[in-house]
């Protein structure tokens, strides 16, 4: 009964986890079009830098506003540029180079009439002022939008959280996942003498500017739209370092006022941790930038060189056992922190290929564990994934229409990739392909042809058939196998069932303390072992995720 207790618990915390990923929706609108595809005014220009300035974030009437200036290269000759922001909050102006010029406003978006027609390699430079009240989040950070609350000192604090609905929900910008700028500048305005804003990479310092001081933040390297932070409130701020990629690498913590000592207690696990993904990744991705986590008012998240922690100081999720097998680590700063690789630093190009950014970061998880508690443990660590797969949608969308995938590709995902690993000739070409895909895409965008594409190159064969089935097939392979009698022998036959022609996958068994590797393919029965003694044979189904079926003895 504990056991059925906790799957429970862990099923309706995965519910909560996952619920601003899921998406039932079958039928899309022209909304949904002009947010999620390339249109003519998005893929006209590539973005190369933003800088953020907030002159306005007001505790009491909770509105936000200030500007934003954008430099692009122009890619396609054009007069007109779509930029989004949601309807929440108003455009007030729109300049280029200085210039004042006119734009057409709808509902989560407005399209910029340029002075003139545009040539390729001409850049943009545009400033759009802006503001209003944007929108609250209601369960942060699953639906997306701003938190104002109190403490727990009843000091005010606020915070914003948008993957999903995306960063236009605060301020404006070309908000697709496949432009990311080169680097950027945000300043938050100083809001009294006793509070803190932060935001990502490298604090510079304060500026004044006209009558108002601003925190600076410099953000070296690409970065996704979404993760571009803003925390105000009542901070106090200790660091430390690890050696990482053979140098100093700083690491910031900055906690609420008073929440200190426990803060330090609970973030001790840091430097171990981005050891351990260091040997599986390679090094921290954003070396000058540092590694931060930011308390914030909501569980978590990603945001890179200064991820959002909310777990309360607790272990597991919020203090619940998330691994399923009694494991007391902090769940939100490993997979928070994972994500700095997979999703941040290799980065997806549309949101139909979630699955790279939570089933990459999920099975890091795996690997922390696998690095601190052993490869048992690593190995029902995912195996547990099971009970949390719902299994009713695929894990790849409709590209273009900003279709958010099921929660799936969390523990699905890393299900898949644990598949891979023990489909290899050899383990070791496994983690070659996370350190080469970690190095060729590292600050750029990728998609799930260009992960097929690294698997294939290391592992010298086609893995296209595997890939469609656990990616775009809702059910999962089924290896149905039987048993032969004939003049007193038996023999033992395999094939996978709920797959297409053409796939051929290996399975795991032990027999007669022999451990067996065996290709399997969908179209006929395949020998593997005479005499089998169906007492003595073993699947090894830890080390894969399908189902079995017995057909019995013929």
């Amino acid at each position: 009964m504990k056991k059925l207790g906790l799957i429970l618990l862990l099923f309706s915390l995965n519910g909560l986890l996952f619920a601003q990923h899921n998406s039932n929706r079958k039928i899309f609108t022209k909304a949904d079009t002009l947010r999620g595809s390339l249109t003519k005014e998005r893929s006209c220009f590539d973005v190369r830098y933003y800088s953020l300035q907030l002159d306005r974030i007001d505790l009491g009437s909770k509105y936000i506003g200030g500007k934003v200036r954008m430099l692009a290269d122009v890619v396609e000759p054009t007069s007109r540029i779509q930029l989004d922001l949601f309807p929440e909050l108003e455009v007030k102006s729109v300049t280029s180079y200085g210039k004042e010029v006119k734009w057409d406003r709808e509902e989560y978006l407005f399209y910029v009439n340029l002075e003139k027609e545009y040539q390729v390699d001409e850049k943009l430079d545009i400033e759009v002022v802006y503001g209003g009240k944007a929108r609250i989040a209601e369960n942060a950070p699953w639906d997306g939008g701003l938190t104002w609350t109190l403490d727990e000192y009843k000091r005010p604090w606020v915070a914003v959280s948008c993957q999903g609905i995306g960063a236009s929900i605060w301020w404006p910008n070309k908000d697709h996942l496949s432009d990311e700028p080169d680097s950027m500048d945000v300043r938050l305005v100083k809001v009294n003498k006793d509070m803190w804003s932060i935001s990502n990479g490298t604090f510079m310092g304060l500026e004044t500017i006209g009558n108002a001081e601003y925190f600076h933040y410099k953000i070296s390297y690409p970065i996704n739209n979404y993760n571009v932070a803003m925390y105000v409130g009542h901070y106090s701020h200790f660091e430390d370092s690890v050696l990482n990629g053979g140098k100093k690498l700083d690491l910031d913590y900055w906690v609420i006022r008073g929440n200190e000592d426990k803060a330090k207690k609970q973030f001790s696990i840091v430097p171990e941790m981005l050891t351990c993904f260091e040997e599986y990744f390679g090094p921290y991705p954003f070396h000058k930038d540092g590694f931060a986590l930011v308390e914030a008012p909501f569980a978590g998240m990603e945001h890179q060189s200064a991820i959002a922690y909310g777990n309360n100081y607790m272990t597991g999720y919020l203090g619940a056992d998330y691994s399923g097998i009694g494991l007391d680590f902090d769940f939100i700063i490993v997979h928070e922190a994972g994500h700095e690789y997979w999703g941040n630093s290799v980065s997806m190009t549309d949101i139909c290929d979630l699955w790279i950014h939570e089933g990459f970061c999920t099975y890091a998880e795996v690997l922390y564990v696998e690095c601190k508690y052993g490869y048992d443990k690593a190995l029902d660590y995912i195996k547990f994934k099971e009970f949390l797969v719902e299994g009713k949608e695929t894990l790849i969308t409709p590209a273009g229409v900003n279709a958010q995938p099921t929660g799936d590709v969390y523990s699905k995902g890393a299900l898949f990739l644990n598949t891979l690993r023990y489909i290899a000739d050899d383990q070791k070409m496994f983690f070659e392909v996370l350190k080469s895909i970690q190095t060729k895409y590292a600050y750029k965008n990728i998609s799930t042809e260009d992960v097929l594409n690294e698997f294939n190159e290391v592992y010298k064969r086609d893995l296209r058939v595997i890939f469609d089935v656990y990616l775009n097939q809702v059910s999962l392979p089924t290896l149905n196998y039987m048993v032969h009698l004939k003049n007193k022998k038996a023999n033992l036959y395999a094939r996978w069932l709920n797959v297409p022609e053409g796939f051929v996958m290996p399975v795991w068994f032990t027999y007669q303390n022999k451990q067996y590797k065996v290709e399997v393919g969908a179209k006929n029965y395949e020998l593997l072992v005479e005499k089998v003694n169906l007492k003595k044979l073993k699947w090894l189904d830890k080390l894969q995720y399908v189902k079995y079926s017995y057909a019995g003895v013929k």
